[in-house]
């Protein structure tokens, strides 16, 4: 089908399809003409027809009208899109916008609806206009798909849920049109408010999402206009954008230097900005492209601008004049994937199969989109096999892994370093499916520990045959941490990283993570103050900027609590309450529950326990914060019935470890029995990673830790490839043995 379309899209386009480089005439300045341009007509509200369970549910959400309430519900949705935390937080603010709009639209209905109503409206018909959302065939589709389907298999409760997440995904598609319609709406009523100048500048963006180029640069320009001399820096550089992509290259050029006059060479959008200019400027000086390679460079230049359809234009031309050259398809998963149809730029790919001059960027982007096609093909098969026949995974995923070994093997032809990682930890994976017949949970366990401690041996091979590569020292990193091997583990932890290693501040980052998994499993926790000077030496990077900040507190206050520590405690109040103040949303809990061990160790009993309460809200498989609530409870009956409450359900075994100890201290038992209590609360723990030491709580810390493997693919960087761990110590107060 994508090959007819291609095709079709080629037989389509005449030579002289060129876009115009020069605008005909002056933008048109009257709002009133431009509200004409982009006002759709009359639209059904969004929230009109509901069914009663869903207009029950809304009407259950906050009701509060209160500004800053109001503004708290879009800011936390526009938080979820940019952190891309759980679907389910995205889906409970979603629920409270749409309940503030559902009022909101009724009032709407009248003619003369207050202009304040008509702003909020337009805000939130503007927050939901997301085409990542909504497209049909985008990555954010697959997973409202895979939420729907989880949704649906659990009663008449999941049904209603999946039918939620269905209709959601609907209104997101709605919401364009009635966005523009409100927006028409304000430049008629108040042509010189601020709410004009906001609508504006919204519509504008929009309009260039939708390749709209010549609306967006009339709105653009409008703005900036009625902004007169109150227009930012920010505010010139999008006019300089929209230009480009217009290829008005004299307009953008004028604009690039009206911003650089409001000193927006400093800015972080500057170079971006400067460089999509020049790249228009390229682009319409460049004489008609003729050859292959010239036509491919110019689809390349024109994606890079956002005109997605004329490179797919020059593009399908070329899969009609070359049909055994795999770089016009290549082109065509960019576009795609500029798009963020993840599903598509695969498809493209896989069209290519077999055709020449299949490069490194053509597996490099194969490997990458692989990876999102997985979430909708492989997870179901997983999610379905789970409680089957042993072995049944691997059989249903034994296709997909033989494509990724084909696509690697093409990689490594070009770049071998690269796919040396990725070829080691596509074998583990496939190894690790191949669960033998009648094998128990532990036996399991044993085996997958063996096969990782094979990997380990093998990736450290690897680091002798590529010593500057980022991505094996990482995999021999990550399998450091889960091996039962401590020799080995420990070799991996301090081995020296060649300075020339690619993300080098990463890398340190993530064997100081393994390293200090090594010092809280050992009986010896001296090695805290080396390690700290180690992350201290990590170079600056402003990706890791956060996460080294945050592990050297983390290290101090593992420190303070050991002997003769006792005087760094005020220095860790300090350096958490400095690490809150600029937090990302999905650290707060964290930094909070551990700024309030360090409260308590300062005498801050009351601050402390408010501090582990908040952290505590929402909190379902940590737990960290209710065992600190619970130890410190006043009174052994408080304390025994706020530990039974929790016993075994984090998901940290080191906290179910220190509640089972908590308690046996609790119940005051006779020796005899607190032995037998105190055994059987350590074989549960150390059946966790059958060979390996875990983690106790001991020195007064656990860890909180996930791993991900995964590939991605960047224009800017080609692939992407993650191998990472996430170890985040909570601070505990540990039950003494």
């Amino acid at each position: 089908m994508l090959l007819g379309a291609a095709l079709g899209v080629a037989a389509c386009v005449h030579r002289t399809e060129r876009p115009s480089v020069e605008p005909v005439s002056a933008p048109v300045l009257d709002l009133g003409e431009l509200a004409d341009t982009i006002d759709p007509g009359p639209v059904e509200p969004l929230l009109s027809n509901l069914p009663p369970w869903l207009e029950a549910i809304l009407a259950s959400r906050p009701g509060n009208h209160d500004r800053p309430v109001r503004l708290d519900l879009l800011e936390r949705f526009s938080t979820w899109l940019s952190s891309g935390p759980e679907l389910a937080e995205g889906l409970e603010s979603l629920l409270d916008m749409l309940a503030l709009l559902r009022d909101t639209e009724r009032r709407l209905q009248k003619e003369d609806a207050p202009l304040a109503d008509l702003a909020l409206a337009a805000r939130i018909y503007h927050a939901l206009n997301v085409p990542m959302l909504s497209d049909p065939q985008g990555f954010f589709a697959q997973l409202w798909r895979l939420m729907a389907q989880a949704a649906g298999q659990v009663g008449q409760e999941g049904a209603q849920a999946g039918e939620v997440i269905e209709m959601v995904r609907g209104l997101m598609n709605r919401a364009p049109s009635l966005h523009r319609r409100t927006a028409a709406r304000i430049l008629r009523r108040a042509p010189e408010g601020a709410e004009a100048l906001q609508v504006l500048e919204q519509v504008a963006r929009d309009a260039r999402q939708r390749d709209d180029f010549e609306v967006s640069w009339r709105l653009f320009s409008a703005r900036v206009s009625r902004l007169g001399d109150a227009a930012t820096g920010e505010d010139w550089l999008d006019l300089a954008e929209s230009c480009a992509r217009g290829l008005r290259a004299d307009c953008a050029e004028n604009a690039l230097r009206r911003a650089e006059s409001h000193d927006m060479r400093r800015s972080a959008r500057w170079s971006s900005a400067a460089a999509l200019v020049a790249l228009a400027r390229d682009v319409v000086a460049e004489k008609e492209p003729i050859s292959l390679e010239e036509n491919l460079a110019r689809a390349e230049r024109l994606n890079r601008l956002g005109r997605r359809a004329d490179a797919e234009q020059i593009l399908g031309r070329m899969i009609q004049a070359h049909p055994r050259d795999a770089r016009p398809w290549l082109g065509l998963a960019k576009v795609a994937l500029g798009r963020l149809r993840i599903r598509e730029a695969y498809t493209y790919i896989r069209q290519a199969d077999g055709m020449d001059r299949r490069d490194g960027d053509y597996f490099a982007m194969a490997l990458g989109t692989f990876w999102g096609v997985m979430m909708d093909e492989i997870m179901p098969i997983i999610a379905a096999e789970k409680d089957g026949q042993p072995g049944r995974i691997g059989a249903r995923l034994a296709p997909y892994l033989a494509q990724v070994k084909e696509d690697l093997e093409g990689l490594a032809r070009f770049s071998p370093e690269r796919a040396a990682a990725l070829q080691e930890a596509v074998r583990l994976i496939h190894e690790i499916f191949r669960q033998p017949d009648g094998a128990t949970d532990l036996e399991e366990r044993v085996r997958i520990a063996r096969l990782m401690d094979q990997a380990l041996g093998r990736v450290l091979d690897l680091t002798l045959r590529y010593p500057d590569e980022a991505d094996v020292y990482r995999l021999w990193l990550l399998l450091a941490r889960y091996t039962a091997r401590p020799a080995a583990a420990r070799q991996a932890a301090f081995a020296p990283i060649p300075p020339g290693v690619r993300d080098s501040a990463g890398v340190l980052l993530l064997q100081a993570r393994v390293r200090l998994a090594l010092l809280l499993r050992s009986k010896d926790p001296s090695g805290i103050r080396a390690l700290r000077a180690l992350v201290a030496d990590i170079p600056p990077d402003e990706k890791h900027a956060f996460a080294i900040s945050a592990l050297r507190a983390d290290l101090l206050a593992i420190e303070a609590g050991l002997p003769g520590g006792e005087g760094l405690w005020p220095r860790v109040v300090r350096d958490y309450q400095k690490l809150l103040a600029s937090s990302p949303k999905e650290h707060e809990r964290r930094l909070k529950s551990n700024l309030g061990v360090a409260l308590l160790r300062t005498g801050e009993y009351r601050r402390a326990r408010e501090l582990w309460r908040e952290a505590s809200e929402g909190d379902e498989d940590v737990l960290v914060p209710r065992l600190l609530m619970a130890v410190t409870a006043p009174g052994p009956d408080h304390r025994k019935e706020d530990l039974s409450e929790i016993e075994g359900y984090s998901r940290i075994p080191a906290v179910n470890f220190q509640v089972r100890l908590w308690l046996a201290k609790e119940e005051r038992l006779p020796p005899e029995e607190l032995e037998l209590r105190l055994a059987n609360a350590w074989t549960i723990l150390s059946q966790t990673m059958p060979g390996r030491e875990e983690i106790d709580g001991w020195h007064g810390a656990v860890l909180n830790e996930s791993y991900n493997v995964s590939m991605g693919y960047s224009e800017s960087q080609g692939l992407v490839t993650v191998f990472e761990l996430n170890s985040d110590p909570w601070l505990i107060l540990p039950a003494r043995r």
